[in-house]
């Protein structure tokens, strides 16, 4: 991925974090201001009992009665229904409160019956030297539930925008990829394009302005030959994966007998070319495949075979194999060449990828052959698997369907 991109991704990903933080920040702070605020007026409501109950006992010259202590009750929540659910005022001290003084205040926030949540507010006063304790209890239900709403419908916003944002970052990655992929391979192409081209250009001039001997004749039109067949190879190979890839082919069950007879001819040419031998062995299987697609893809896969062979100390044989697997049939084809190293394997399949340019140029190979040979095995449902050491040489292998099962 190109810096810039990730620059983008990076500013991308600060931002949507920076928004879902900035607005639960937000939120939640919103949320506490408003808890803040009803337990500020419950406080000032204990204030107001507390004066209260100083104006009601300063008309009175006789300790409290219970009657008048029920009468102060009510007329006090009576001035505070909207905040208070519920005043008690008691000459007991609660447990806990031994260390309130007259005039002082104390709030605390309780679990009520339920799920509910409540404050309690508890004043001391002092009455002819009676300690008199006022509670006042505030439900805070609807504020709780109002929160919790709050809350639900927070995550919900962040989890739609981490949703619809990851969603798209996903996409727009996905683009940049595809695109960084055209252009690669729009590059890779007119490289490979412009190579054989300017040879041929060269040779071709040569040819018409310079006066050669039989033998600088005859070189100048082996390397025309060759870079023809190099651009004919390039221009079937390009024809061959956009067929592969805008046509699906129809499977059909076909004996793995007639595929191993087939691919004889072909193996065959390529052992005589390579001066390498091969062994093939297939189990009797009917499979599920296009016929013509597979024969090639095999052949692709023998044909590289063929060629890390040739370098390699000993030239033991191709091996080309089929056979029964759990609920498929399992093709492979190994050779004990010169191998591909791990770093490569991950990127053998891209187009125009070669591990071994100069190798490859050399053997008229343009890097598809690969790319042709993924893509087959996909319109069969199946991926290529590659097992290979330097040095020691590689399997690759496929599994296609069996008829019937």
């Amino acid at each position: 991925m190109k810096r810039s991109h990730k620059i983008i991704n990076g500013i991308y990903i600060a931002f949507f974090l920076a928004l879902i933080i900035v607005s639960g920040v937000i939120v939640f702070g919103s949320d506490q201001t408003v808890w803040e605020a009803r337990k500020s007026e419950v406080v000032r409501c204990g204030e107001y009992a507390m004066d209260s109950f100083y104006s009601y006992t300063n008309t009175l010259l006789v300790p409290l009665s219970d009657e008048q202590i029920h009468t102060l009750e009510k007329r006090t929540q009576s001035l505070m229904t909207q905040m208070v659910q519920k005043v008690t005022i008691h000459d007991v001290c609660p447990e806990g409160a031994e260390e309130l003084e007259e005039y002082q205040i104390r709030s605390t926030f309780l679990r009520m019956k339920g799920k509910s949540a409540g404050m309690e507010v508890l004043c001391r006063a002092d009455y002819q030297g009676t300690a008199y304790y006022i509670s006042l209890q505030a439900d805070f239900t609807d504020l709780s539930a109002k929160s919790l709403k709050t809350r639900r419908i927070y995550a919900g916003a962040a989890a739609a925008v981490i949703l619809f944002g990851g969603a798209f970052f996903i996409l727009l990655n996905l683009l940049w990829i595809e695109t960084d992929k055209s252009k690669k391979f729009m590059e890779n192409f007119n490289h490979e394009l412009k190579t054989p081209l300017t040879s041929i250009l060269g040779y071709t001039e040569i040819l018409q302005s310079m006066s050669l001997t039989e033998d600088e004749r005859k070189h100048a039109l082996d390397a025309l030959s060759f870079e023809a067949t190099r651009l004919n190879h390039l221009s079937t190979q390009m024809l061959n994966i956009f067929i592969t890839q805008n046509e699906k082919p129809e499977l059909s069950a076909v004996a793995a007998s007639d595929i191993a007879g087939e691919l004889e001819i072909p193996l065959d040419a390529l052992s005589e070319k390579y001066d390498v031998p091969y062994t093939i062995r297939f189990e009797e299987e009917t499979i599920l495949c296009s016929k013509d697609l597979l024969l090639l893809l095999i052949t692709n896969l023998a044909d590289n075979a063929f060629k890390a062979t040739v370098n390699a100390e000993r030239k033991d044989p191709v091996v080309v194999e089929g056979k029964r697997s759990n609920g498929g049939y399992l093709i492979s084809v190994r050779d004990h060449g010169i191998g591909i190293s791990k770093q490569h394997i991950k990127r053998i399949t891209e187009p125009f990828y070669r591990e071994d340019k100069a190798r490859s140029r050399a053997q008229g190979g343009a890097g598809l052959g690969l790319a042709l040979c993924s893509e087959i095995a996909q319109m069969h449902g199946s991926a290529l698997s590659f097992a290979s050491r330097k040095g020691s040489g590689t399997r690759v292998s496929f599994e296609l369907k069996r008829s019937g099962v």
